[in-house]
């Protein structure tokens, strides 16, 4: 879980740290539900707590509506997904040139 070092989420009050877990590890880091299912989910101080985290850079919170959307957001979110694309074209390269060889 190094999300949580990258975020910083450490710093945070428990409350704030077990709304980033829940909205990361248990929901797939994609919540989206209507906001009677957030109160009984996340609890009733859900929103102050959603607004501050946008506020901070550490969510993203969309509400429109009934529906509530939220994902954390990790630095290093972005730098992996960059990493994982490069390796996957890099196999394929190799794979390619493997059977350039064989049908030669």
């Amino acid at each position: 879980m190094k999300w949580l070092t990258e975020t910083r989420a450490t710093r945070r009050s428990l409350a704030e740290i077990g709304m980033l877990v829940v909205v990361r590890e248990v929901f797939g880091n994609k919540l989206a539900i209507t906001r009677q299912q957030a109160d009984e989910t996340l609890g009733r101080g859900w929103m102050a707590l959603a607004k501050g985290l946008a506020k901070a850079g550490v969510v993203k919170l969309q509400i429109t509506g009934e529906r509530v959307r939220m994902s954390v957001v990790a630095a290093g979110d972005r730098r992996r997904e960059r990493s994982r694309k490069a390796q996957r074209l890099k196999r394929a390269v190799d794979q390619f040139e493997r059977e350039r060889i064989f049908e030669s």
